[in-house]
C-alpha cells in the first residue's frame, strides 16, 4: 500500500509539473514512474509530449515510437508519432503511421488535420483538401458560435457556451474537444485574464497535434503575459522549428529573448521576422528595443523613424522614438523640440477636445482630487519617487486617485495601493475610456508620471479630461503636448530664461527640486573607500549599457589610459560587446569587472567595491545616481543641454558637489583625475553622502507641501 501511495503521489506530482509548465521536472517525475513500468505507453506518450514542449521533437519521436511498440493500438501515441515524423520530414513514414492510427469506425479531427498537413507537404492538394473538409465537418457547432462571440468581444459568454456543450477541457472530457475548440477556449480564457487556465487549454491542443505551430505560438504568447519568459521561449522556439517562416512566432520569440537579456539572439530572431514582414511597424519597434539593449543607439533611432513612417497613427511607436532620442546627442534643442511637437501636431489634431471642465476653486468646500497616471506603480525606479508623493499628501485637503496602466502587479504595487484613497486598474481601458473615467471621478489635477515611456496614456490627456493637467518624473522633459499645461521641474534642470521655448508646458520650478526620493529601507551602510587602503582603484558604470554610446566609450577609454591601475566595473547583459569595444580602444579585458544585473539588495551591496562612478551622456543616470549616492558613491557627469542630459548634474549640485560636474570632455577627464588623486577627500565624501541625500533629497513632507501649493495655484489661476 505504501508503495502504491508513493507511485500515486509521484503521478500526481508529474501531472502538476506538466500543468505548471515545468517540463524538465515533469520528465524526471514521469521517468521515475517509467522505471517501475517501462512499457507503460501512456507514460511514454506524456514524456514525449513534454519533450516536444521543450522543442525536442526528435526526443518526442523516440518516446512515441517506444509507446506504440509497447501498445500498438495506443491511438494518442500513434497520432503524436505521425505528427512528429511529419515535423522531422519523414513524410512517407508519417503517412504510413497516420494510416495505422486511423480506425474505420471513428472520425478523429486531430488525425484528419495531420493527414491534411502530410498531404500538403507531399504536394497532394486534393487529398489535403478532402481531409480539411472532414475537419470542418467534425467541428462542433458550439466552437463556431464561440469563435463568433470571441470576435464580438464576448469572451466570457464564449467560455460558458463551450463548457456547457463540451465540458471543462481536461483529460476526462478531452474526447469532446477538437484542437480548434481548445485554441478558441484558450484564447477566450486569456482574454479574461485566466492565463494559467488558458495555458492548460493550449497544452491540450498541442497534445492533440504536436505538428501544428499555432498551439505553440498561443501557449508561448500566454506564458509571456504571466510572465514566464524561459518557458515562453521554449514554446516559441518549437513553433519556429515547425515553421521557420512564422513571423509571429519569430517576433514573439525575439521579444522574450530580449526580456531574458539574451540580446543577440533576440535581435537575430527579430531580424528574421522583419525579413518576412519588412513593412511591419510593430516589428521595427521590437527590433529597435533590441538594438538599444545592445548599445546600437543610432540604428535604434533610425529603425524607429522607419516604424513611425510606416504607421504614423501609432502613438506608442511615436513615444518609443521620442524616448529613444535621449540616447543620441542632440543636434540642437530646437530640432529636438520639433520632434516632440510632431507628436502633438498629429495626435492633438486627431483628438480635438470637445468638452472641458471648469477649474474649481481650491476653497470650494471639498477636497481637491488628484489623479496620478502611471504603469510603474510597481517594482520600478519610478516607485522611489511616487511613494513619498502618495504618503505625504494632506488628506484633509487632497483626495488621491491612482490609475495603473499595466496589468502586472507585485508587492510594491500593493504597498502603493495602500497609500492611495482610490485605486483604478485601467490596463484594459483604451485612452478614450480612461478619459471618461477621469471625468466620472471628477479629477481636478491629472498628473502624468510617464511622459513618453512605456505604457503611457498621453492620448487620454489629449482629450483634456481634467481642468488642470501636469507632467512630472517620467523622462523629466517636455511631452510636446499643449493639452498638458504644466511640467514640474527646478532651476537646475531647466535654467530660467534658457529653456521655456523648448517646452510645450508651463514650467513650474519647485525650490525642493523636481522630485523627492524614498531610499531603500534595507540598504547596507556604505563601506570604506577601498582604494584608500591600497586596493586597486575601481571605477564603475552603474547604468544600463544601452546608455553607453560610442562617444561615452571613447571618453572612458581616455580616463582608463590616464589611470592605468584602475579597473572598470559594469553591469552587463549576456552577450554584450562592451569589453570588446573598449578593447578596440586599447583597454585590455583584464581591466574590466562584469556583473550581471541583480536584485536591488545585491546591486547596492556591489557598491562596497566601487570607489567612483562614471555617468554616461547625453542620457544621464537619475535613479542609479541616487542609489549610488545613497551607498556613498558619487559620479562624475557631463552636464548637457536637455533635462535628461542634466539629471545627474542637478542632483550633484543640489547635494553640494559641483566639482563632480563637467562641461566638456576635457573637464570630465579632469574631474575624474582630481577626485582619485585626492583619495582622503573622496573617502570623506563617501562618509557624508548618505546624510546629504537624506537631508536634501528625501524630505517628502516639504516637497509635497510645495507641490500641493503649486496645484492650488494652478487651479486658482494664481501661479506666478
Amino acid at each position: 500500500m505504501q508503495a502504491e501511495n508513493a507511485l500515486h503521489h509521484l503521478a500526481t506530482q508529474a501531472q502538476q509539473f506538466l500543468t505548471a509548465g515545468k517540463y524538465r521536472e515533469g520528465v524526471a517525475a514521469y521517468s521515475q514512474l517509467l522505471a517501475k513500468d517501462p512499457n507503460n505507453a501512456q507514460l511514454l506518450s506524456e514524456i514525449g509530449l513534454m519533450a516536444c514542449l521543450l522543442g525536442d521533437f526528435e526526443g518526442g519521436r523516440a518516446l512515441f515510437q517506444q509507446a506504440v511498440q509497447a501498445v500498438p493500438h495506443h491511438i494518442t501515441a500513434q497520432r503524436r508519432l505521425a505528427a512528429v515524423l511529419l515535423v522531422k520530414g519523414n513524410l512517407r513514414t508519417a503517412l504510413a503511421q497516420a494510416q495505422k492510427a486511423a480506425l474505420p469506425e471513428t472520425e478523429d479531427s486531430a488525425l484528419c488535420e495531420i493527414f491534411a498537413q502530410i498531404h500538403t507537404a507531399l504536394g497532394q492538394p486534393e487529398q489535403a483538401a478532402a481531409f480539411r473538409a472532414k475537419v470542418a465537418n467534425l467541428e462542433p457547432p458550439s466552437v463556431l458560435k464561440a469563435e463568433a462571440l470571441l470576435a464580438d468581444g464576448r469572451a466570457m459568454e464564449a467560455i460558458d457556451l463551450l463548457v456547457r456543450a463540451l465540458g471543462t477541457p481536461d483529460s476526462q472530457t478531452l474526447g469532446n474537444w477538437t484542437r480548434r475548440g481548445l485554441l478558441v477556449q484558450g484564447t477566450c480564457l486569456r482574454a479574461t485574464g485566466a492565463f494559467e487556465e488558458a495555458c492548460a487549454a493550449f497544452r491540450l491542443a498541442i497534445g492533440l497535434n504536436p505538428a501544428s505551430e499555432t498551439g505553440f505560438v498561443q501557449l508561448g504568447t500566454t506564458l509571456a503575459l504571466i510572465p514566464r519568459a524561459a518557458e515562453a521561449v521554449a514554446c516559441l522556439r518549437a513553433a519556429v522549428q515547425l515553421n521557420p517562416k512564422n513571423a509571429d512566432a519569430l517576433s514573439r520569440l525575439g521579444v522574450e529573448l530580449l526580456r531574458l537579456d539574451r540580446t543577440d539572439e533576440g535581435v537575430a530572431a527579430l531580424d528574421a521576422a522583419l525579413r518576412l514582414r519588412p513593412d511591419s511597424a510593430a516589428l521595427h519597434g521590437f527590433l529597435a528595443a533590441g538594438l538599444l539593449q545592445s548599445g546600437r543607439q543610432d540604428e535604434a533611432v533610425s529603425t524607429l523613424r522607419r516604424a513611425v513612417a510606416l504607421q504614423p497613427g501609432d502613438a506608442a511607436l511615436h513615444s518609443q522614438l521620442l524616448a529613444a532620442l535621449n540616447y543620441i546627442p542632440t543636434p540642437d534643442r530646437a530640432t529636438r523640440f520639433a520632434d516632440f511637437q510632431s507628436f502633438a501636431t498629429r495626435f492633438e489634431q486627431l483628438h480635438p477636445v470637445t468638452t472641458r471642465r471648469t477649474p474649481i476653486s481650491s476653497t470650494a468646500g471639498r477636497r481637491i482630487r488628484i489623479g496620478y497616471v502611471s504603469g510603474d506603480f510597481r517594482n520600478h525606479s519610478v516607485a522611489f519617487f511616487v511613494e513619498p508623493l502618495l504618503r505625504h499628501h494632506d488628506r484633509s485637503h487632497f483626495e488621491v486617485f491612482c490609475y495603473m496602466t499595466r496589468p502586472q502587479t507585485d508587492a510594491v504595487t500593493e504597498r502603493l495601493r495602500s497609500l492611495a484613497d482610490h485605486w483604478r486598474p485601467v490596463a484594459h481601458l483604451h485612452s478614450e475610456a480612461l478619459a471618461d473615467l477621469v471625468r466620472t471621478d471628477s479629477i481636478d489635477v491629472l498628473v502624468d508620471l510617464a511622459s513618453h515611456t512605456a505604457e503611457n496614456r498621453l492620448l487620454a490627456f489629449v482629450r483634456q479630461p481634467a481642468p488642470v493637467q501636469v507632467t512630472m518624473i517620467g523622462l523629466m522633459q517636455t511631452t510636446g503636448l499643449k493639452s498638458i499645461g504644466y511640467r514640474i521641474t527646478d532651476s537646475l534642470l531647466d535654467p530660467p530664461g534658457e529653456t521655456e521655448r523648448f517646452n510645450s508646458e508651463r514650467l513650474v520650478r519647485l525650490e525642493s527640486g523636481p522630485l523627492v526620493f524614498a531610499p531603500p529601507c534595507d540598504a547596507p551602510e556604505p563601506g570604506p573607500l577601498r582604494a584608500l587602503s591600497g586596493a586597486p582603484l575601481t571605477l564603475a558604470c552603474t547604468n544600463d549599457l544601452e546608455k553607453v554610446t560610442p562617444h561615452v566609450r571613447a571618453l572612458w577609454a581616455r580616463v582608463m589610459h590616464e589611470l592605468p591601475e584602475a579597473r572598470l566595473l559594469f553591469f552587463g547583459r549576456p552577450g554584450n560587446r562592451f569589453v570588446a569595444e573598449m578593447g578596440a580602444l586599447g583597454i585590455p579585458s583584464e581591466r574590466f569587472i562584469e556583473e550581471r544585473r541583480k536584485p536591488l539588495a545585491v546591486f547596492l551591496e556591489t557598491h562596497q567595491r566601487i570607489d567612483l562612478a562614471l555617468d554616461p551622456f547625453p542620457y544621464n543616470g537619475l535613479t542609479v545616481t541616487l542609489l549610488s549616492a545613497w551607498m556613498g558613491v558619487p559620479c562624475v557627469t557631463w552636464e548637457g543641454a536637455t533635462p535628461p542630459a542634466r539629471a545627474a548634474a542637478s542632483l550633484l549640485r543640489r547635494l553640494g558637489f559641483p566639482e563632480f560636474v563637467a562641461d566638456s570632455p576635457d573637464a570630465y577627464v579632469g574631474a575624474v583625475l582630481d577626485q582619485v588623486r585626492n583619495l582622503p577627500k573622496l573617502a570623506t565624501i563617501r562618509s557624508e553622502l548618505r546624510t546629504r541625500v537624506r537631508d536634501r533629497l528625501c524630505d517628502g513632507a516639504k516637497f509635497v507641501t510645495e507641490l500641493e501649493q503649486a496645484f492650488r495655484q494652478m487651479l486658482n489661476g494664481s501661479l506666478a
